[in-house]
């Protein structure tokens, strides 16, 4: 059985926490309604374009924010002494699982159940 330390729990949830702040200020930074000019007046074409890609940005955010959020759920979890118990059932969520998926909050069982 794979044992997983809290310590090091926390210290990789902290690392992702960091990295996706980095991804998370890039994405914004890419955001064209942050551009100069955005309100401007354009052909069809360029609004076109700027549409298709604040859409690509928005899912972007989007995606490594609900990433962001699970991280900090399970720092929480990590301060209250409940990180490694599933959300949905309440067992132990397998070690192997969280070494490979430190943000897990459901057992595979639970998890094959909520996708």
């Amino acid at each position: 059985m794979v044992k997983i330390k809290i310590d090091q729990a926390k210290t990789i949830l902290q690392r992702k926490k960091a990295e996706l702040q980095k991804i998370l200020d890039s994405i914004r930074a890419q955001d064209p309604s942050n551009m100069p000019g955005w309100e401007d007046e354009n052909t069809q074409d360029d609004d076109a374009f700027e549409r298709e890609s604040k859409s690509r940005v928005d899912a972007l955010e989007k995606r490594t924010l609900e990433s962001f959020a699970n991280v900090n759920r399970s720092l929480a979890k990590i301060e209250h002494e409940t990180y490694g118990i599933c959300d949905a059932c309440g067992k132990e969520i397998d070690p192997a699982r969280l070494k490979m998926i430190p943000e897990a909050s459901y057992c595979i069982h639970c998890q094959r159940n909520v996708e």
